[in-house]
This record gives structure tokens, sequence and C-alpha cells, in this order.
């Protein structure tokens, strides 16, 4: 159905679907760059309080790519929501052609036939 009313009718009936273009994105995380060794092979000197504060950074990281991995995928969510309402725009439309171009085929065809057959057969009142 949707190649009928998206493809071959809305060419035939001169439409065009519009302009949005669908972005696929990657579901990937992106890369991100090593602030700190996440190994245990810290300096001996190193107080607990740095040690806590390399923690808390590396959750405040990964918080932040979560989040922005989370809105990747959003966007690519919205992106297909919007081609596929685009594509039932299209396929409204064109049906709604096709309904006026009926519609009018049949109006002007009555009406034709119908001053047609008035002039052929003229109906005329006898007092």
């Amino acid at each position: 159905m949707k190649k009928l009313f998206c493809v071959k009718l809305a060419a035939y009936l001169c439409m065009k679907q519009s302009s949005s273009v669908l972005v696929e994105l990657a579901f990937m995380k992106p890369p991100s760059t090593v602030v700190w060794n996440d190994k245990n092979d810290h300096p001996a000197g190193e107080s607990e309080k740095v040690q806590w504060m390399r923690k808390e950074l590396k959750d405040i990281r990964d918080l932040l790519e979560s989040r922005i991995h989370r809105e990747q995928e959003e966007r690519c969510e919205d992106d297909r929501e919007n081609a596929m309402r685009n594509e039932w725009i299209l396929a409204a439309a064109v049906l709604d052609r096709i309904c006026a171009m009926t519609f009018t085929g049949v109006f002007v065809g009555g009406t034709v036939f119908f001053f047609t057959l008035f002039f052929i057969h003229p109906f005329f009142i006898h007092p």
C-alpha cells in the first residue's frame, strides 16, 4: 500500500513528498576521551579524597555519556516518526486528490448528462 500511494500514485498525480530526510544515527556510545585512569594503580601518596574525586568524576562522565546516548536515540526515534507522519500525509493527500478528481468527474458528467437529456427530450408543461 505504501508503495502504491506514496510512490506510484503520487508520481502520477504530480505530488512530491516533503523534503525531510530520515537520518539514521548509530546507537553506539560516542567515543569518550579518557580523563582518569580507571585502574586501581593510583600513586602510593594519593589520598582518599583524591580517589573519591576521581570516582565521582568518572561517575559524572558516565552519566553524561549515557545522557548523550539517550538523546541520540530519542532524536533518531523522532526522525522515524516524522518520516512516517510525512508518508501518511502524502498518502492522505493522494487519496484526497483522487476523491476530488472523482467528484469533479461525476459532477461534470452528471451535469452534461442532465443538460443533454433536457435538450434532447424537453419536458413541456401543458396548461
